[in-house]
C-alpha cells in the first residue's frame, strides 16, 4: 500500500518521471486542459483515491500524509469525501484538482501551498473555501465554473484575479478585504446569483467587464474614502443597479 501511494505521490498518474516521454505526456495533458477540455484527462490517481477512501475507508488525512501534490482529477469519482483539508504538507495543487468530485468544502492551511491556475475550477459540488490569511496572491480562474457559494478573500491579497469566479452561478457572497487594489477582467463574470457586493476603499481600479453577466447584482457599495477609477463597463448595465457610498468608517 505504501509503495502504491508513493508511486502516485511522485508521479500523479503512476508513470515514471525518470522517463522523458512521461514528462511529455503529462505536459500534453496539462496543455489539453489549458484548452478548456478537462474531460480529456482520465486520472488513475482518482481511481486510487476512490479505492482508498471508499473501499478501504481510509481517513483523508492519512491519504494526504503520503502526498506532497494534489494532481489533476485526484478525487474524481470519490463519493464519500465532503471536506478536504489541504495541509501544510501539500506543496502544490494542480489545475482541476477537484473536478467531478463530491467535495463540498476545502481549507488551505498554509500560504506555502502553490495553487495553480484553476486549481478548484469545475468542482460542481464545492460550496465553501477557506484560504490561509497569510496568502498574498491567488491564481487566475481559481474557482472558475465551480459551485462555490461564499468566499472571504485572504486579508493580505491585493488583487482579485481575472476569471476568479467566472461562471460561478451559485456565488451569493464575497467579502473583499481592505487592501484589495484592483478587480481584474471577468473576475465575477456570469455570477448570476450575486446580488450585492461591498468595494473596499483601497480598490483603485475595476477592469471593464469585471462584473459582466452579473444579472442579479442590484447593490454595489463603495466604502467611505474610495478614490476609484471606473471605466464605462466596470459595473454591469443592470436597470435596477443601485450604487451607493458607505458613510460609515
Amino acid at each position: 500500500l505504501v509503495q502504491v501511494l508513493s508511486t502516485v505521490a511522485k508521479n500523479g498518474d503512476g508513470t515514471s518521471k525518470d522517463k522523458q516521454s512521461g514528462d511529455y505526456e503529462l505536459q500534453a495533458v496539462y496543455d489539453d486542459l489549458t484548452d478548456k477540455n478537462p474531460q480529456a484527462y482520465s486520472s488513475s490517481a482518482g481511481t486510487f483515491s476512490s479505492f482508498l477512501l471508499d473501499e478501504l475507508s481510509m481517513d483523508i488525512s492519512e491519504v494526504l500524509s503520503y502526498l506532497d501534490t494534489i494532481y489533476l482529477g485526484q478525487f474524481r469519482g470519490v463519493t464519500t469525501l465532503k471536506y478536504l483539508p489541504i495541509t501544510s504538507s501539500i506543496d502544490r495543487v494542480w489545475r482541476y484538482a477537484l473536478i467531478d468530485s463530491s467535495i463540498q468544502s476545502i481549507q488551505v492551511e498554509s500560504s506555502r501551498t502553490v495553487l495553480e491556475h484553476g486549481a478548484f475550477a469545475k468542482a460542481p459540488n464545492l460550496r465553501k473555501a477557506i484560504i490561509c490569511n497569510s496568502t498574498t496572491a491567488l491564481p487566475i480562474a481559481l474557482f472558475n465554473g465551480s459551485g462555490i457559494e461564499e468566499f472571504d478573500m485572504p486579508s493580505r491579497c491585493i488583487v482579485v484575479p481575472r476569471y476568479m469566479f467566472y461562471d460561478c452561478t451559485n456565488l451569493k457572497r464575497v467579502t473583499l478585504n481592505e487592501g484589495i487594489q484592483s478587480i481584474k477582467y471577468a473576475a465575477f463574470g456570469n455570477c448570476t446569483s450575486l446580488s450585492s457586493i461591498t468595494i473596499p476603499a483601497s480598490v483603485e481600479y475595476i477592469t471593464p467587464e469585471a462584473f459582466d453577466g452579473c444579472t442579479a447584482l442590484t447593490d454595489v457599495i463603495f466604502n467611505r474614502g474610495s478614490n476609484i477609477t471606473l471605466e464605462e463597463d466596470s459595473l454591469p448595465n443592470n436597470t435596477n443597479l443601485v450604487v451607493t457610498c458607505n458613510s460609515q468608517d
